[in-house]
């Protein structure tokens, strides 16, 4: 059947509804797998194809595709928002069920690069780092975020945040860094 069309995106329905119904009704994790890589290679960046792929892989334990996909799929969000809030769950995933913090920190940064205006992936970083006492490093998130901030979009926010940011900032220098 699918030799026989001819329409790209015919086809590439056809590949999703294949490997979708390969990977629900008949459980069949291989024959869903093919259908579905077939499927990304006509389109890399369809969201219906990655988050297929993302529930064969998290079905058949495949991390490294699990977190790749779910990268893919941050990165293809339209809205600076839902980017980053798509970035901070594959974060707090890699953190709370991996175990992997390095990558955890990098997806946090992701996330507020992708949209300064949300908060929550720098208190986590902020946490993590202190808690590790890395202070270099916690210097270098609070300055990165001060970089960031012109970008957030409501002035009052973006003042409350800078202001926060400089307080903590001198805080890390006088406690941690020991540089008045």
């Amino acid at each position: 059947l699918l030799a026989t069309i001819r329409n790209p995106e015919e086809r590439l329905a056809r590949l999703v509804d294949f490997g979708t119904r390969w990977l629900r009704m008949a459980i069949d994790d291989a024959r869903a797998g093919a259908m579905l890589e077939k499927a990304r290679a006509v389109a890399p960046e369809d969201p219906a194809v990655l988050e297929a792929l993302q529930r064969l892989y998290e079905r058949t334990h495949r991390v490294a595709d699990v977190i790749e996909t779910r990268r893919a799929l941050a990165r293809v969000q339209k809205s600076p928002r839902a980017r980053a809030e798509a970035y901070a769950d594959l974060a707090s995933y890699c953190l709370l069920e991996l175990k992997r913090e390095e990558l955890a920190l990098e997806l946090f940064d992701l996330a507020l690069d992708s949209d300064p205006s949300v908060l929550d992936p720098l208190a986590v970083v902020a946490r993590l780092l202190a808690d590790r006492q890395e202070w270099s490093e916690l210097e270098v998130a609070y300055r990165k975020m001060l970089e960031r901030a012109p970008r957030i979009a409501d002035a009052e926010v973006r003042a409350e945040v800078t202001w926060e940011l400089c307080r903590r900032l001198g805080t890390l220098f006088r406690d941690h860094l020991e540089d008045p």
